[in-house]
């Protein structure tokens, strides 16, 4: 796997934020080009999908997404701290078997390198642009690192793989006073202990139907000793096991705040960085648990989210963690990719795109 450890750390090195990830491209289609795809199509601004025809390219179209972008650092650096180079190279790996799937299986294989994961917005903009160019494949597969775990071992959900999220920004506007007469203001924090009593509430104490309300960012007035707040801004990232489960905790927080911020309070909500619910197809799981992969069967969904869940809405979808055994979580300072978990990624998405290319035609 040496080819693809090496692209990983040149990766590694051109850390861009999204669809900026014009280094990355760049690096991407060069390595890429050596394996002469039939067609390479450019997607979202900085995305590049790749096509290879197996045999008489006349069967199922199997598809394998990795993201690109890095994460953006307080000091202003960029570094790749969730392991997206390594998903790059990941996806990449498959190629090591390009000749023996162009020789034994018929059908298409795309490789799609996806910017802007990390905000929620790459997946909608990649599939506007496979619309634009009438790319339709039948089955989206992808994965995502996981620290901390067995190194090698796929773990996987039926239904829900990830939770889907979403950030309510809320800005509460009252009237301020002269800080020796705090009683003259209309201060929203007067009313803070109801939002702390919402958040309490806000949650699951089982493991089914998971959700959470998680207070992000709270900014109370201005910097001043000589003025009473009238004016408040927080943040909420709302998150949930299913769509249904996290537009009801959606519509709750609105209510509830609206109720406890009544006229003459200016209330103003706005919704951000929308991450759907990341499931996989029933068929795909069961093609999973056909292989003799190392794997394991997760009793609850991952918390955070993925914008991979756009894609079912065009395939069906195929969402995996792959334990790296790093020391260090996602997003770390320290966080390092294993680049041992490279060959796995290989072995898996070989195996997978082998087994549904066998079902034959799409019917």
């Amino acid at each position: 796997m040496k080819e693809f450890i090496e692209l990983r750390k040149t990766l590694h090195n051109c850390a861009e934020v999204n669809f900026t990830e014009k280094e990355t491209q760049r690096t991407v289609l060069e390595f890429m080009n050596q394996y002469n795809p039939d067609t390479i199509y450019k997607v979202a601004k900085t995305g590049l999908i790749f096509e290879f025809k197996l045999g008489s390219g006349n069967g199922r179209k199997f598809m394998i997404r990795a993201d690109m972008d890095a994460l953006p650092q307080s000091d202003g650096s960029v570094k790749h701290l969730c392991g997206h180079d390594g998903h790059m190279a990941m996806s990449a790996s498959i190629l090591k078997n390009i000749d023996e799937l162009k020789k034994e299986k018929n059908g298409t294989l795309f490789l799609l390198f996806q910017p802007a994961e990390e905000t929620g917005e790459g997946a909608l903009e990649c599939i506007k642009g496979m619309q634009e160019q009438n790319i339709k494949p039948d089955v989206i597969v992808g994965l995502h690192n996981l620290p901390q775990q067995d190194l090698g071992k796929i773990y996987y959900k039926k239904g829900t793989f990830a939770c889907g999220s979403m950030g309510l920004k809320f800005n509460i506007e009252g009237h301020t006073s002269h800080a020796s007469h705090p009683e003259e203001s209309m201060s929203p924090m007067n009313e803070f202990k109801k939002i702390k009593k919402l958040f309490k509430k806000s949650r699951s104490k089982r493991r089914q139907s998971f959700y959470l309300a998680t207070l992000t960012h709270l900014q109370l007035g201005v910097p001043s000793f000589g003025i009473a707040p009238g004016s408040m801004l927080f943040f909420a990232t709302l998150r949930a096991e299913t769509q249904p489960r996290l537009d009801e905790l959606e519509a709750k927080f609105k209510n509830k705040i609206k109720l406890i911020y009544p006229l003459p309070y200016k209330v103003k909500i706005e919704k951000k960085e929308p991450f759907p619910v990341t499931g996989s197809a029933d068929e795909l799981v069961r093609i999973l648990e056909s292989t003799d992969l190392d794997k394991e069967l997760m009793d609850a969904p991952m918390r955070w989210s993925e914008d991979f869940g756009h894609y079912s809405k065009i395939a069906d979808t195929l969402f995996v963690g792959l334990g790296t055994a790093a020391a260090k979580p996602l997003h770390h300072p320290d966080y390092t990719f294993n680049d041992s978990v490279i060959e796995y990624a290989s072995k898996m998405y070989t195996e997978l795109c082998n087994k549904y290319l066998d079902l034959g035609p799409k019917p």
